[in-house]
């Protein structure tokens, strides 16, 4: 009997050492918990940092923009791609532009009449109701040297335009094809003062111009300044002088220009543009 009671007596301690370790083991992981799910946390915030992608660099320019003279109306657009990386960095380009456009001016017109018993062809300049839509395709490289930004296009141009008398019965129209080629610059001269020089010339349309500009930065993104362009073609030329805005946010960009123009059949008139530009 001795030994039966000795046996449930050790029994007995065995189950109570048994309670007394887990519910120290219970009390330890409690008190642990909290470092426990930190550490756990830390490690999946590791994880998913090590895991998320970068944010991806914009290598495309997309703008879009409006333009008024006299009674004239324009609305054009344009997209750039870089092939091989980011946007703002050298490498090679592909562009496509496209604009229409209305406008009043005038046209030499050739009148057939009889004189006699002969038909005799006269010029006669009328006013003319215009419109006019062309597109670019062009391909090119740009470079980076120094404080310069070099960009140079090539490719092939497309003009449809047609043109209706105003004061007498007569149209005329036509459609080209023809080579192109574009030329932009940009310089910084300091952290507060840049310079632009853009040059073009269009097959299709049988045109020059250039656009030059001297841009003051005046912080948050602001700059301004005076700007010149000149244009000439078989029609005539078109000179616009006076001022822009610009404002550079992280990706987008919005100019505004207000200028003083003349082309070879009118006054000078206001001249007013605003563009918006955004990279992706």
């Amino acid at each position: 009997m001795g030994a039966a009671q000795n046996t449930t007596q050790r029994r007995a301690f065995t189950s109570a050492a048994w309670v007394v370790g887990m519910v120290a083991i219970m009390v330890c992981a409690t008190s642990h918990f909290p470092m426990a799910a930190a550490a756990a946390e830390r490690t999946t915030t590791v994880a998913k940092t090590q895991t998320e992608k970068p944010e991806a660099l914009p290598n495309h320019e997309l703008w879009t923009g409006v333009a008024t003279f006299g009674r004239s109306l324009g609305v054009y657009g344009g997209l750039t791609t870089a092939l091989a990386g980011e946007i703002s960095r050298p490498g090679p380009r592909m562009r496509v532009t496209g604009g229409i456009s209305r406008y009043h001016g005038q046209h030499a017109f050739e009148v057939l009449s009889w004189q006699g018993h002969q038909i005799v062809a006269n010029t006669h300049l009328a006013p003319v109701d215009g419109r006019k839509v062309s597109v670019q395709l062009l391909g090119g490289w740009q470079w980076t040297s120094g404080p310069a930004i070099i960009k140079a296009f090539t490719g092939v141009s497309f003009i449809q335009e047609s043109r209706a008398a105003t004061g007498i019965n007569a149209n005329w129209q036509r459609r080209a094809v023809g080579a192109s080629a574009a030329l932009e610059v940009w310089y910084t001269l300091s952290p507060a003062l840049w310079t632009s020089l853009d040059l073009y010339a269009s097959g299709a349309e049988r045109a020059l111009g250039a656009q030059a500009r001297i841009g003051q930065r005046f912080g948050q993104g602001w700059s301004a300044g005076p700007e010149l362009a000149v244009s000439a073609s078989p029609d005539g030329h078109f000179v616009r002088a006076g001022v822009f805005v610009r404002k550079e946010f992280e990706m987008n960009e919005f100019s505004a220009s207000f200028d003083a123009a003349k082309s070879s059949h009118e006054r000078w008139r206001p001249f007013i543009s605003l563009q918006w530009l955004q990279r992706y």
